[in-house]
């Protein structure tokens, strides 16, 4: 039987071993009695690395994306009579959540919010209307946090007299960004969440390695 030790300390990795970024790795066979500074735990073994958390518990989801990893939250939507707009969908997140107006910026992230929005009327997300000309297409909207354009979901982009949403919102039976409706009335009354989203934190502390890296 073959054990991979990890060394979880600061110093740099002892000779025979091999770094892997936040841990060394020694790969050696049991018993024969070289050093091992860690102990098996379960089916791995303990290593201190980074620990990666939502600090408000309002946040529901955590996710890695592209290398990020973020909080996500649907949280409902204000009712104090005041008219829906961006703005106040952006000050409702920080309040409520700490976070932002959620921005979009892959398949994956966008399944995430539909997802925890499944069963919701329609949950609003931060692509902001800015050009109100009538239209309604790409050039139109920006995201609430200043992050790129790079991933979109809107359905059904056209010209047409229609009142156009504040910012787009996802129907709980479909994970497109509606951006239109008959009228303002009608889209504030299915419009029953939005969605916010802030980055993870993390804390150093011991982790469990896979037990892929005991090879028996």
């Amino acid at each position: 039987m073959e054990l991979n030790a990890v060394y979880a300390e600061a110093s740099p990795c002892p000779d025979g071993s091999t770094n892997e970024g936040t841990f060394c790795l020694l790969t050696t066979k049991f018993g024969a009695g070289l050093p091992i500074k860690s102990t098996v735990s379960g089916l791995g073994l303990p290593l201190k690395g980074k620990i990666w958390y939502c600090a408000n518990p309002i946040f529901t989801e955590m996710r890695n994306i592209g290398g990020t990893h973020y909080c996500y939250a649907v949280i409902p939507i204000w009712r104090t009579g005041e008219r829906i707009t961006a703005r106040k969908a952006m000050e409702h997140c920080v309040k409520q959540t700490g976070g932002t107006f959620a921005s979009i910026h892959s398949e994956e992230e966008n399944n995430v919010i539909a997802e925890l929005g499944k069963y919701k009327r329609a949950i609003g997300v931060g692509i902001e209307l800015i050009d109100n000309n009538g239209l309604s297409e790409r050039s139109s909207y920006r995201w609430t946090d200043g992050t790129p354009i790079d991933y979109t979901k809107f359905h059904n982009l056209a010209r047409g007299y229609k009142y156009l949403f504040p910012f787009g919102a996802i129907f709980n039976d479909r994970k497109s960004w509606y951006t239109r409706w008959n009228s303002y009335e009608e889209f504030a009354s299915r419009l029953s969440s939005i969605a916010c989203k802030t980055p993870a934190v993390y804390k150093i502390g011991l982790k469990e390695i896979p037990a892929n890296l005991l090879r028996h």
